[in-house]
């Protein structure tokens, strides 16, 4: 595996300890010496880099700031009158676990009922591989268990779960995630 692995000019991992582990265990393991985060291979210099993952945290701190975003902010709570909101945004694909956590969603409502009229769950799924079969078959689970949600527990001016199908700009999926 390391070997496999060395065939790479440049190695990168989340973590600085990631990294750091690796240029150990390939000294430990192969006997290669390295300096700093270069390890020679080969008659090959790779270099070992941290590349983390994340959000670009000054754009969103700094778009909260944003008037038109604010005034987004409060229509988005107005909407929802002083109640939990629950927020999922994520691609509609089968590694994301949407049909689980509308199935944990449903039991949740039956287990505590007081949260029916009280709290809900605004699910946004960006569209991918829409021409797959499987993926439009998933589609339209997804799009059938959440009108069997929104028909068992919704009332007149209320249901439980908003379900945008689309891609959001940035400053409404700041305006959600604030």
């Amino acid at each position: 595996l390391f070997r496999s692995i060395l065939g790479s000019d440049l190695i990168g991992f989340h973590t600085y300890d990631y990294a750091r582990h690796f240029i150990n265990s390939a000294k430990q393991i192969l006997n290669i010496d390295s300096v700093l985060n270069h390890i020679e291979y080969k008659e090959r210099t790779i270099k070992i880099d941290c590349f983390p993952m994340g959000i670009d945290f000054k754009k969103y701190h700094n778009a909260l700031l944003n008037p038109q975003i604010i005034k987004e902010q409060n229509d988005i709570l107005d909407k929802c009158k002083n109640k939990k909101i629950i927020l999922s945004i994520d691609r509609l694909d089968y590694t994301k676990g949407i049909l689980q956590r509308l199935s944990s969603f449903k039991i949740f409502l039956k287990k505590y009922p007081e949260y029916i009229e009280n709290v809900i769950l605004i699910l946004v799924a960006v569209p991918t591989r829409s021409n797959i079969r499987n993926y439009k078959k998933l589609k339209r689970k997804i799009d059938k268990i959440i009108g069997n949600i929104n028909g068992e527990f919704g009332k007149i001016g209320w249901n439980p779960i908003w379900y945008l199908y689309r891609s959001l700009p940035f400053n409404k999926l700041v305006s959600l995630y604030s």
